[in-house]
């Protein structure tokens, strides 16, 4: 019996020994790989660049816009832009404000303007009764009552600064470039408005775009609202001519006891929008709930929005711009730029800054109450 353990255990160790080859027929062993040489980091492009206070924060900056090409869908008209993912690009940093002619004193308020006036405010309800026959008001039980009763939700405010300023930042500007044929971005996603307890805004935006949306052209909308009532909408162009209407169905969805899966409501698709332009969006039904259209060739056009930051608001750093030189072109839907268009210098692999500025309105602030 141990013999036999014994062969067992050599039989083995023999195995092994095949297994792992030993003498002239071991595997020679391979010289080990270099690392990578590693070069010194370059300096930074835009320390070349004149430097703007209140851009100390270049990545909490943004320009909000909806690019996905992944969902792109097929365009109804020949498409004018083309994109090319190795197009030399760069970045454009800037801040938009008001200027001052004094530093703002302690205990100045702005006279924050109001978009969305639609939650407890009378004037808003009065014009739905006017809008809606009193033969739909009776099919539609409690509608004025629905919207008189939502909580007023607190929207970004459009103006910010503090004490010691010489300048008010504005949020809500919307910059364009204009002409570009070529560049390193897809084309814009589909996009529309959606309306959430009363607030008309690009889709799902929920009021942080302040009503401006932005499209292809030659591109579809969708309309939908999570509200308990339909809606009429209609697409206005620059000339008054209606271009698009649609009624939107009622949210239906129950949502007692759901948390994480909730349906998204029903959307209804328009025509595309041919030309490009500025357009009205409205609900003929609901007649404070409307925005802003801007329709473009080409996807450089960006919203600037809120930031994580409130001293950090009115700046934005936009990255993957065609590089060449390009003319913008500024809107808002309250203040007037200074300069509606603005000549740039977009540099291959760099930042160029710039500031816009908007004129000051005669009711900037809150009149200080008379001693």
């Amino acid at each position: 019996m141990r013999e036999l353990r014994a062969a067992q255990h050599v039989l083995a160790g023999i195995a092994l020994l095949a297994l792992c080859g030993c003498g002239e027929s071991k595997a020679k062993s391979q010289p080990r790989k270099k690392p990578p040489a590693t070069t010194a980091p370059s300096a930074d492009p835009s320390a070349t660049q004149p430097k703007i206070a209140g851009l100390e924060d270049l990545d909490q900056a943004r320009a909000d816009t909806m690019i996905d090409p992944a969902k792109v869908a097929a365009r109804p008209v020949a498409e004018k832009y083309q994109h090319d993912g190795d197009f030399p690009a760069g970045k454009l940093a800037g801040l938009c404000y008001i200027p001052l002619d004094k530093p703002m004193a302690r205990g100045q308020q702005f006279n924050q303007p109001v978009l969305y006036n639609f939650t407890g405010i009378r004037d808003p309800m009065n014009d739905m009764v006017k809008a809606v026959s009193q033969k739909k008001l009776a099919k539609i039980k409690g509608e004025v009552p629905y919207y008189q009763g939502l909580r007023k939700e607190k929207l970004a405010a459009i103006l910010n600064g503090k004490p010691g300023d010489t300048r008010v930042r504005i949020l809500g500007a919307v910059i364009k470039f204009l002409n570009v044929k070529k560049g390193p971005r897809g084309v814009l996603a589909r996009t529309g408005y959606s309306i959430n307890r009363g607030i008309m805004d690009q889709w799902n935006m929920r009021g942080q775009h302040f009503g401006s949306a932005i499209s292809m052209q030659g591109e579809r909308l969708l309309f939908c609202t999570y509200d308990r009532f339909p809606c009429d909408v209609e697409v206005i162009d620059s000339d008054g001519k209606r271009v698009s209407r649609h009624e939107v169905p009622q949210w239906t969805v129950d949502i007692e006891g759901k948390t994480w899966t909730v349906p998204a409501p029903k959307a209804v698709t328009s025509e595309p929008i041919a030309r490009t332009g500025l357009y009205t969006v409205r609900c003929t039904r609901h007649p404070w709930q409307k925005g802003t259209l801007h329709v473009v060739d080409n996807p450089f056009c960006f919203v600037i929005t809120r930031q994580s930051a409130r001293h950090n608001y009115g700046a934005f750093s936009i990255p993957l711009l065609p590089a060449g030189k390009h003319t913008l072109e500024i809107w808002h839907p309250l203040y007037q730029p200074e300069r509606k268009t603005i000549d740039v210098e977009i540099l291959p692999s760099e930042t160029t800054t710039i500031e816009i500025r908007f004129e000051r309105p005669p009711n900037l602030f809150i009149k200080a109450p008379a001693p």
